[in-house]
This record gives C-alpha cells, structure tokens and sequence, in this order.
C-alpha cells in the first residue's frame, strides 16, 4: 500500500550543514520523515540512468552506492524490491536495467540524487528509478498513474522520494550564470505544490525551463499525477537557495507534528 510521498532535494549542503539555512532544511527533512514505516522506498532520481524512450528502474538483486561531501563518506547497500520492479515493468514506458558483467550479474550502483534523500530512512528494500527527462508529458502521466496503481496494490508499505533539486540559475557565480527565470520556475513549483494545482508548471514554456535549468520539471509532472490520482495534498516545508540552485522539501500535507 501506498503510505507517503515526498518531494526531497539532493544537495550535499543538506548533509554537511555548513549554514543556518542548511541546518533548517535538515531539521525539516528529519522533522516530517521520522516515523516512516514503510518497508519498501521507491526513489526517482534526475541523475539516475536516463534512456531515450523509455524510463530505466533498476533490476538487480542488491544495489550499492558511494558517495563523498566535504564532511561525509556515504556507503549504502540496498536490497533490490525486484517483485515490485517486476510489478511496475508491466507499464509501456518501462525498462528494466541490468548490471551484467563476465562475471555474471552484478550489483547495480546508486547515484546521489539518491543516496543523499535515502539516508533520512532505514528502508528494508528500495527501487531505483531514472526521472524520465526524454519522455513527453503524457507518457510520464501514464507512468505516474501506474506507480500509484501497482503502489497501492503492493502488499508492504510504500513511499515515494521524488528527488529533486530546482533551478540552478540563481546567482552569476555559479556554474550556469543567472536568469530571472530561477526565481520565477522554483515559485511557481512551490505554489503548484502548495495548492495542488499544477496548471501553470504544466503549461510553462520551455524557454523557462532552459534558462532556469532545473533537474526536477519532468518529476514535477509525475508528481502532478500522483496527486491527482491520489487526491493526496502536499505542503513545501522549507525553501532556499543553495549557492545557486533551488532546495525545496515538501510532504503531504497530515503529516504535520
């Protein structure tokens, strides 16, 4: 059964807690996933594998991921839900991706985008999806229904991390420059979030999201769908700006403490 979903950044200053800012995107993360009793975590991460016409969900029986911040080592070795992955493959938009060496199968790795949001859990099983950047609006809808779908119908608890960082357009200092449209797409994903209605992100132009350049505009769409699907609510529970990029944190909306 499906028991939450989040909306989770993956920034390593949400680890390292170099600012007050950091530290309170922390806290909030921790303050609203504690508690979690699900078994199984499906996360979907923009820097997992993307494929061109379709969307990559790991299949193998242990996946493992390393990754290093200035302050943290992170090792992570997970059991693979593949009964679940086999669930989800039943959709058109689905490709299982295998880890094969001459060795035979072997443990396919995890990126940051979701070890980082992963490590505020202690999950039993996990899937690994790749966010499908390549894939038009109503394929991505189409997928979106069928996660909810097979979720649902799922025996163990299930939540979703939706990995995402915003735009990464904020200051000239970073490495995209700036636009004023950095400003303009993380509002109106906020507000799109807060109200439940999706409209105005759905229809944004893509010159927005060219000179915003975020990482998250294609799980935003999936998000959108769950939600309606669900009829489920959702709040963002704290916003900044990292340096030059966007972090916003958001979980469903009864889940205040």
């Amino acid at each position: 059964m499906l028991n939450r979903i989040y909306v989770i950044p993956h920034g390593d200053e949400i680890l390292d807690m170099e600012t007050r800012e950091d530290e309170a995107m922390h806290e909030a993360i921790s303050r609203y996933t504690a508690g979690d009793d699900s078994e199984t975590f499906i996360v979907i991460s923009p820097h997992g594998i993307v494929l061109d016409s379709y969307i990559a969900v790991t299949y193998s029986n242990i996946i493992t991921g390393y990754y290093r911040t200035k302050k943290h080592v992170l090792r992570k070795r997970y059991e693979n839900a593949v009964d679940l992955v086999d669930m989800l493959a039943g959709h058109e938009t689905v490709q299982r991706l295998r880890c094969i060496t001459l060795s035979g199968n072997y443990p396919c790795f995890l990126d940051f985008g979701s070890i980082i949001p992963l490590t505020f859990f202690r999950p039993k099983r996990i899937v690994a999806i790749g966010e499908p950047r390549l894939l038009s609006r109503e394929r991505i809808e189409s997928f979106a229904e069928h996660l909810i779908s097979v979720s649902e119908k799922y025996a163990g608890k299930i939540s979703i991390i939706v990995s995402a960082d915003q735009a990464h357009t904020h200051s000239p200092d970073g490495p995209y420059g700036y636009s004023d449209m950095a400003e303009y797409y993380d509002e109106t994903v906020i507000k799109s979030i807060d109200s439940g209605d999706f409209t105005a992100l759905y229809r944004i132009q893509q010159a927005v999201i060219d000179e915003a350049k975020p990482d998250s505009y294609q799980n935003m769409i999936m998000l959108k769908r769950m939600l309606e699907v669900t009829g489920r609510r959702m709040k963002v529970r704290y916003y900044y700006v990292a340096k030059y990029f966007g972090m916003a944190f958001a979980s469903e909306s009864g889940s205040e403490k």
